[in-house]
């Protein structure tokens, strides 16, 4: 999976990283979507995909320092990155969850 297709819609990400967006992805929904996509989506998914990614660090970690060679040094280290990078998300995700609620 990509980082990019885990991105939060437009609509809730900050006024300066939507201006980077073509037009067309910066008109935020309607206000009868917004409040169907805000009341339908809770914190269980992104708590679920954090723990799924704190387990791949560990993973990754384990076979890193197991199996991959000194030459692989790239790859490994890509993976990690992925592998953080995925869980910033997830963790990024469950706060706006959580400012939304307040």
């Amino acid at each position: 999976m990509c980082i990019a297709c885990t991105l939060p819609p437009p609509h809730r990400l900050h006024p300066r990283a939507t201006a980077l967006l073509p037009h067309r992805l910066r008109t935020a929904p309607t206000a009868a979507s917004a409040s169907a996509t805000a009341s339908a989506a809770t914190a269980a998914p992104q708590v679920g995909g954090a723990a799924l990614f704190s387990l791949y660090i560990v993973y990754d970690v384990s076979m890193i320092s197991k199996r991959t060679s000194p030459d692989d040094y790239i790859p490994a280290a890509i993976e990690l990155y992925l592998d953080i990078a995925n869980l910033f998300l997830h963790i990024l995700r469950i706060l706006a969850h959580f400012q939304e609620n307040r």
